[in-house]
């Protein structure tokens, strides 16, 4: 092989290392830009979505419940593995966030308005906020205000297919978006839906 076409193979392969890292950056910043815009409103834009999904959580009978040991035991796993300030297991009722579990917090319940669980809630997977001290919809929060909440992240839990919470875990300090296990935090909120599924078992029972 002469000295000339080993050059030529060696430049085409350059090439292609080249592009294969400038889509990967693209892709990279696209999913970095879809979490820090975040998902449309939907219960705005659809308000028989809405209507379906508070149905979902009135059936639930889960608002205004006590606390229990098998809902806090998943909270606290998820801010274990995340090793963050708090994580919280939400319900989103009509105008105001229920906290039914809680670890490393006693935030008490918020507007529905403010809440960064209102918006994961009209998600179909996460919803990471790096630094919400940098973002619009959140710099008015109250625990945003007071430094409380610099990193939020969130995933829906759902029930008969809609979204009527999230699970989430938040800190303090800021963190990078694109370090977010997202397999993990859907795996957590599929136990907490499991625990759903036989609370339901349990009411049809009765």
């Amino acid at each position: 092989m002469t000295t000339e076409i080993l050059l030529i193979i060696l430049g085409v392969v350059a090439v292609v290392i080249l592009v294969a890292l400038v889509l990967d950056i693209r892709q990279r910043s696209a999913r970095r830009k879809a979490r820090s815009v975040g998902p449309r409103d939907r219960s705005l834009e659809n308000p028989e979505w809405e209507a379906k999904r508070q149905a979902a959580v009135d059936a639930s009978g889960i608002l205004d419940t006590a606390r229990e040991d098998r809902y806090d035991s998943i909270v606290t796993m998820a801010r274990q593995l995340y090793g963050t300030d708090a994580a919280i297991f939400t319900v989103i009722d009509k105008d105001r966030e229920w906290h039914k579990a809680m670890n490393g917090t006693d935030v008490v319940n918020n507007k529905r308005d403010t809440s960064f669980c209102s918006v994961t809630i009209r998600s179909s997977g996460s919803f990471v906020v790096g630094d919400a001290s940098h973002d619009d919809r959140f710099v008015d929060q109250p625990l945003v205000k007071d430094d409380s909440i610099r990193f939020y992240a969130g995933y829906p839990v759902t029930v008969d297919g809609q979204n009527i919470g999230a699970l989430c875990v938040f800190d303090s300090e800021p963190r990078s978006e694109s370090d977010v296990d997202d397999s993990m935090l859907k795996n957590l909120a599929s136990l907490i839906e499991a625990e759903l599924r036989v609370d339901a078992l349990e009411n049809r029972r009765r």
